[in-house]
């Protein structure tokens, strides 16, 4: 069982104390470490979770979520086209408590994965600032 510093179970950090409902067992509310996130991810990408298909299916934009059309909401993932990064294929999520982001640039072949356990410094921003010490090493 995992226990945080206050001494809250991570149920009860997580889902307030009880088993998950439907809205997170549906939306994937998962908990993982870097290293088990990154190997999904790798592994879904190669189609060894699913169908070939369903992964190609899931990397075509759907839904735009921007006026100029660069980001959508694809089948399970953001899939967005920058002008100076290429496609790039996304999802982030999590809670006050405990929140990752997993970003894979296409065009470079570069996948991260970061998590964090607090809300001052968030797998989002954890996320942003690699990919800039990536890019502007390059």
């Amino acid at each position: 069982m995992i226990i945080f510093e206050d001494g809250l179970a991570l149920d009860e950090a997580s889902w307030g104390g009880h088993p998950p409902g439907w809205t997170l067992i549906g939306n994937g509310g998962l908990a993982s470490s870097a290293r088990e996130l990154m190997a999904w991810r790798l592994a879904y990408q190669a189609g060894e979770l699913t169908a070939p298909e369903a992964v190609a299916r899931a990397h075509q934009p759907y839904q735009a979520e921007d006026q100029a059309g660069r980001s959508y909401y694809g089948y399970g993932l953001v899939v967005e086209d920058d002008p100076e990064r290429g496609r790039i294929y996304w999802h982030n999520g999590g809670s006050r408590r405990f929140n990752a982001h997993w970003r894979s640039y296409a065009d470079d072949g570069l996948t991260l994965v970061a998590l964090s356990n607090q809300w001052e410094v968030t797998a989002d921003q954890v996320e942003r600032r690699l990919s800039a010490v990536w890019f502007d090493a390059r």
